[in-house]
């Protein structure tokens, strides 16, 4: 321990890092399969179609849609099946998993299985495990399990003492930046050499961004992420505006010129205080 801990600085957090990494990753338990057969159907409930997967007879998972466009823009596949059948349609549910992410505030679920042997994923937040006691019985049981292991304890509290140390963390940034500035600038002493630092600075960061943000434009025109990728759950696409070169930029002058300094300090806006 005490040779540990008369490393560099820079050594201990790369050794806490690759310990922290190793640990996290033997005591997260992942997406847990559900361990029973999952039996989906999609019914017609009023004039709105209905998406159940249960397990036995307990209720896993519910999904409402409006009419059939709202069906065949998730699952279209779904929706011309239901054309054909305009009844009670078996759904194919296979590799059924779920993975529950608990962040202090709320609880996310991510339920992920294969509809017919497409991938389907889908996301809900609750902010406590008895909200699903009622509505998702078999989803509440799931969660139960996994909240009574040993593992899943010491990850519950391993996050919180982490968000605790970096909320201090962002605590003290603004104040050691601005000290830092008021302290750079007021050892410079002639004001000349203030103009040059500052010319500097604004050159040097200038042609970082530059080479940032072309870096990455050329990179994703060229790998072109994503294209071909089969979206889980349907069609819903989720595009950007286009934008060229020239506006990212000027979106990032924009940035460095706040129009309320203080509100910039108490929001945290580092690239405006600097």
């Amino acid at each position: 321990m005490r040779f540990l801990l008369k490393l560099p600085l820079h050594h201990q957090i790369l050794i806490a890092l690759a310990l922290g990494t190793v640990t996290g990753l033997l005591l997260n338990p992942g997406a847990v399969p559900v361990p029973q057969e999952v039996t989906g159907t999609l019914v017609r409930v009023s004039d709105a179609l209905r998406l159940e997967e249960r397990v036995g007879s307990d209720l896993l998972y519910a999904e409402n849609f409006g009419n059939e466009a709202v069906l065949g823009a998730k699952y279209p596949a779904f929706a011309d099946a239901w054309k054909a059948n305009d009844g009670p349609l078996p759904v194919s549910i296979t590799e059924p998993r779920v993975h529950f992410a608990e962040n202090g505030t709320a609880i996310s679920i991510r339920y992920m299985r294969l509809h017919n042997g497409v991938l389907s994923v889908a996301s809900m937040e609750v902010a406590t495990a008895d909200e699903l006691q009622n509505t998702l019985p078999a989803l509440h049981r799931l969660l139960r399990e996994q909240d009574s292991s040993a593992g899943h304890t010491v990850a519950a509290w391993a996050r919180r003492i982490g968000d605790i140390f970096l909320r201090l963390l962002k605590m003290i940034t603004v104040p050691l930046i601005v000290t830092s500035l008021v302290t750079g600038v007021a050892g410079l002493g002639d004001t000349g050499h203030f103009g040059r630092m500052f010319g500097r600075t604004i050159l040097y960061y200038i042609a970082t961004s530059l080479l940032a943000i072309t870096t990455g434009l050329l990179l994703v025109n060229i790998i072109r992420p994503g294209v071909g990728a089969v979206l889980p759950g349907g069609g819903h696409v989720v595009t950007g505006d286009n934008q060229s070169l020239g506006g990212v930029f000027l979106g990032l002058i924009d940035k460095m010129i706040p129009t309320n300094p203080v509100q910039s300090l108490a929001g945290g806006d580092f690239l405006s205080i600097i």
